[in-house]
């Protein structure tokens, strides 16, 4: 199964348009939802997104968000991005998506043939540029560190709307040996990270009892 947004026709009003153009989470749901049996999707992948889904801030990502909506569902699922430079995310020039489509299809696989542990939610799939089908692949964790900022957009109008202005940020130095980060941005390999359905914190905290 993959993540599609539904496109508004010709003539349909503002209201009817924002209603068919649902978060990529609404369409991971549209699908377990309105087939059933044979029809229902065995595993899920997120599109080949265009960026890299990596880092601390994976909670923007709407391609994660969409294989952890389908996980609600009993869904396996694959959030696959290709590593693209921010200057050429609204551009979509000409792009090789053969590794990405490979590495699909290699963990699509193995996924329908030994499912997932019970703690894994989503396999997230980072495909460096210039990747091939030969690119090494590591298993890696999600860094803490940031790697997408957003720049402050200085003075405006606040009543108009702003597009933010985001820069990578790599620090080898401070990256775990086994990030997803330093595999993709400072290795050029294929980073597979298993991912966990709860943001509970393992911790003794409790809430005060008064006020």
């Amino acid at each position: 199964m993959r993540a599609r947004s539904l496109h508004p026709q010709p003539g349909q009003d503002r209201r009817t348009r924002q209603l068919n153009q649902p978060t990529p989470s609404q369409t991971s749901a549209h699908q377990p939802c309105a087939t059933t049996g044979s029809l229902s999707p065995r595993t899920f992948s997120g599109r080949s997104n265009y960026g890299e889904n990596i880092g601390a801030d994976l909670t923007i990502s709407g391609t994660i968000g969409a294989a952890l909506e389908a996980h609600a569902y009993g869904i396996p699922g694959l959030a696959v991005s290709v590593q693209a430079d921010i200057s050429h995310w609204r551009s979509h020039g000409e792009r090789d998506w053969g590794a990405a489509r490979y590495f699909t299809r290699r963990f699509a696989r193995q996924i329908l043939s030994e499912g997932l542990p019970g703690d894994v939610a989503v396999i997230n799939i980072n495909v460096p540029d210039g990747a091939t089908p030969k690119t090494e692949v590591r298993r890696t964790v999600q860094s803490r560190r940031r790697y997408y900022v957003y720049l402050p957009p200085g003075t405006r109008a606040l009543a108009e709307p702003v597009r933010l202005q985001v820069r990578t940020v790599v620090e080898p130095e401070l990256l775990e040996p086994d990030s997803d980060i330093r595999a993709v941005a400072c290795d050029g390999v294929v980073s597979v990270t298993p991912l966990t359905w709860s943001m509970t914190a393992r911790t003794d905290w409790q809430p005060a009892t008064d006020g």
